[in-house]
């Protein structure tokens, strides 16, 4: 049963990926969300869980994409050239690396069952 669908994954980032991998991710994090235990303890916390889980579920598969997707961006002027790019993984810091999962850690703080994230990391621009 999945809380969520493509649609609300595609309002949330952009993504090259087609409708069939999304829904990949959307499998992958339900798994996730299942292991975790957070769909039981949000479902034993609350009377009608459906869009806290499916609020849940959208943010987690978001960050699964974004993590999974490394971002390069380049400026190039003249003889000055920039690139910036998003690291794709790294231990500890699993949910601060993107938008999505820094939203996830707040909701997943209000029932308890994270962590908010370091307000003193440093600040990627996007």
């Amino acid at each position: 049963m999945s809380y969520s669908d493509v649609e609300s994954i595609k309002a949330r980032i952009n993504t090259g990926l087609t409708d069939d991998q999304i829904e990949a991710f959307l499998d992958d994090a339900e798994i996730m969300m299942d292991s975790h235990g957070w769909t039981v303890a949000i479902q034993e916390d609350l009377d009608d869980p459906g869009d806290e889980l499916a609020t849940i579920h959208t943010y987690l598969t978001a960050h699964l994409i974004e993590i999974a997707e490394p971002e390069i961006r380049s400026d190039q002027v003249q003889n000055l050239s920039v690139t910036f790019s998003r690291p794709t993984k790294q231990l500890g810091e699993w949910l601060k690396n993107t938008n999505p999962g820094r939203t996830l850690a707040r909701l997943l703080s209000t029932f308890g069952l994270g962590e908010e994230p370091d307000r003193t990391a440093p600040k990627t621009f996007r």
